[in-house]
Order: structure tokens, then sequence, then C-alpha cells
């Protein structure tokens, strides 16, 4: 399949439609953003029993489907499989979109967001021998990562673009697998301590990612009428 990329001109009712659908997302997650910081975890089903809700199955299931469809743009930059252009740069942009969106999450689920930066105070503020310190790095590193690659991508660096992506596909193992360690390391749930999490959680991430993937393609195609 050959593609070829254009600027967005910005002009058809499409593009603006798109860009008020987008503006109202937005709209109402700041309002229930905004609502959960005043009624608190109540709203998400967490409690003393319960304390991961929500906000945090959120996180996990967008650091899946991010580090899925990342994973799956390296058949075109780093395996040089050109039949999967046309989605290999779009399997990047929602790599970076989902990361943040897991990271809002995060933020959320921590009830106090202003203090959100504590959380990549490495080394100082943060206890290193554990994992949710550790998955501080790793999805920190990785959201920087993947905007570079990116960026390396639209530059039509070829060079930069293999590396960048070589280096890309392997942080997001460990971004997912790490995850995965989190469950894993948890001795007081029976059903989660295992050392076969973290590729568990690898395997979910390249399946939700790829379906993911499937989904926005047929959509962007069919809306684009290509």
């Amino acid at each position: 399949m050959s593609s070829e990329f254009v600027p967005i001109e910005g002009k058809s009712r499409g593009y603006w439609f798109a860009v008020a659908v987008v503006a109202a997302v937005l709209l109402f997650g700041f309002i229930c953003f905004g609502v959960s910081y005043v009624e608190g975890h109540q709203l998400f089903g967490g409690s003393n029993v319960i304390p991961w809700g929500m906000p945090i199955v959120l996180a996990i299931y967008f650091i899946g489907l991010s580090a899925g469809s990342l994973i799956l743009s390296s058949l075109t930059y780093v395996f040089g499989k050109v039949e999967y252009k046309p989605i290999a740069r779009m399997a990047v942009f929602l790599a970076i979109v989902l990361i943040f969106g897991a990271m809002i999450s995060i933020a959320v689920d921590l009830g106090r967001p202003e203090k959100f930066w504590r959380l990549f105070m490495f080394f100082y503020l943060n206890n290193m021998t554990s994992m949710f310190a550790i998955n501080g790095i790793l999805y920190g590193g990785y959201f920087v990562i993947s905007i570079l690659y990116f960026g390396v991508i639209l530059a039509q660096q070829q060079m930069l673009t293999r590396i960048m992506g070589i280096i890309a596909v392997c942080w997001a193992v460990l971004v997912h697998m790490g995850t995965g360690a989190i469950f894993g390391f948890v001795e007081a749930r029976e059903a989660w301590f295992s050392p076969i999490k973290p590729l568990e959680f690898l395997s979910a991430a390249l399946t939700s990612g790829m379906a993911l993937l499937i989904v926005v393609t047929i959509a962007t195609f069919k809306l684009s009428g290509k």
C-alpha cells in the first residue's frame, strides 16, 4: 500500500467537526477532574478495602495500549516492512496520546494532582526499592522517548528514526513489563503474586494495542474516504 502524507489545511467541515469533538471531550474531562478532586476516591469505587479504583484501571489499560501500539510501529521503522507504513506513524502518535492519558489518570488517583511532580524526584523523595518509583522512571522516560521518536519520523530522518525506533521499542517492552511487576510483587494478593505477570502484561499490551490500531485505522480510512 502506497501512501503520501500531506499537511492538514484545516479548511474542511470534517476538520472543524473533529476539533469541536476534541474540545467538548476536553471540557468534559476538566469538569470530571474538578469533581473528582472535590469528592475524592469514593467516586471511583476506592476505599480502605479497595485502594486501586477506576483511575488505576484506566492507567494500566492506557499504558498497555500505548506500549502495544508503539511496538507495532517497529514493523516499519525498525524492520523495514514498508507495507505497514500507513499505520506506523499513527501507532506512534497513539502511543504518545495514550501514555499522556495514563499519566493524567495516575495524577487523578493521587488525590492531590498538584503534587504529581514528586513522582519524578528520583533518589530524593522516592524509595527507589519500590516498583512504583522504578515505573516513574520508565513512564517519564517513555513519554520523552516517544515524542523524540515521533519527531524524527516527521523529520524523515531514516537513520535516526531506526535508532530511536529500537530504543523506543525496547523501552516500551520495559514499561509494560514493569507495570506487570507492580502486580507481580503484591504478595498479599495471591492471584497477582507471580513472576510471570510482566510477560502476561506484555502479551496483553501487544494484542490490545493491535486491536486498537485496527479499529482506529479502519475508522480513519473510512472517514477520510481512502
